[in-house]
């Protein structure tokens, strides 16, 4: 499915509702269930090796995004490899790197939290599973991001057998999205439920 020409704009209105949207929830609606996010996880264990714990690519929350660190706390407690997105210097670029732990962690210079340089690259194909985030999601994998590419580029290199789990509020699944060749689909959308 292709955009239509005023689809930058309408995407544009999209990221700005789906923005005020997260920014209006409470912290604690934002923190993600971690046994829900490691459920999910196993689940795409591979059948031939269940006894391998997957690597997993999850994310840093920034504050507006869905907070993973219950959930990265978790994996380290399980011995799942975690790896984190770093950003490159090469504008647009990220690559993975191992995540230790949440503790003496630096900013980056869009203000995101990174592990301490020197930095661990990860092997591409290490990872099993990468968590995604976004400002509005379809419950058929539809994402829509920020509007750098940073996941799109990402997500594109990584081998098609990694598992894409986009990770949303319910505030954020929207019926549809316009979408271009280059947008990354997800395998499966983690809707994390508001609070009861």
């Amino acid at each position: 499915m292709s955009e239509p020409a005023s689809g930058s704009s309408a995407k544009a209105i999209l990221r700005e509702e789906g923005r005020r949207r997260l920014e209006s929830l409470s912290a604690e609606a934002k923190v993600a269930d971690a046994g829900l996010v490691l459920e999910r996880i196993l689940a795409h264990r591979d059948p031939r090796d269940a006894n391998r714990m997957p690597g997993v690519l999850a994310y840093l929350g920034d504050g507006v995004e869905i907070d993973l660190d219950p959930a990265i706390r978790r994996m380290f407690e399980l011995e799942i490899p975690v790896a984190v997105p770093g950003v490159l210097e090469t504008r647009g670029s990220m690559v993975p790197v191992a995540l230790d732990s949440l503790r003496d962690l630096d900013q980056d210079r869009y203000g995101l939290r990174v592990p301490r340089k020197p930095w661990k690259p990860v092997p591409m194909d290490a990872l099993n599973v990468v968590l995604v985030p976004g400002v509005a999601f379809t419950t058929s994998g539809h994402r829509l991001g920020r509007g750098g590419g940073y996941y799109d580029r990402l997500l594109a290199r990584l081998p098609r057998t990694v598992v894409r789990i986009g990770v949303c509020h319910a505030v954020q699944v929207v019926q549809d999205l316009a979408i271009e060749a280059h947008d990354a689909v997800m395998d499966d959308v983690l809707v994390i439920p508001g609070p009861a």
